[in-house]
């Protein structure tokens, strides 16, 4: 099993050391401030094109990060793959009073909720 924690917590460490926010990480990657700190955190499985990204934004390659770590990239590949194939996602909802939402494929009802706000604007 691969050990989110870990990985987040090498990120932070090296984005600091770099001198980034997780802002600036964010906009360079594409993502939100808060995917940056649920990927630093272990909360969110960060998959392995994204780390790679990630690894290059800091100035790293995705095979030093990896055994710095002692991290199996085989394993962060078949897991990458297991959730690419369960159709697995997860979005973040940012509604119209400035709150904020994570949903994956299970949430329908808030992804309904969502769309319907969507609609009134």
């Amino acid at each position: 099993m691969v050990d989110y924690e870990r990985i987040g917590a090498e990120l932070r460490r090296l984005r600091k050391l770099r001198g980034y926010t997780m802002q600036e990480v964010g906009n360079q990657l594409g993502v939100t401030k808060a995917c940056v700190h649920l990927w630093e955190t272990g909360k969110r499985r960060i998959d392995i094109d994204s780390l790679e990204e990630y690894c290059t934004v800091l100035w790293d390659t995705l095979e030093s990060f990896m055994n710095r770590i002692g991290a199996d990239m085989a394993e962060l590949e078949e897991e990458t793959e297991e959730k690419q194939a369960e159709n697995e996602w997860t979005m973040l909802i940012n509604y119209p009073n400035g709150t904020q939402a994570f949903i994956s494929g299970n949430d329908m009802e808030l992804l309904t909720d969502y769309l319907s706000n969507l609609e009134r604007r």
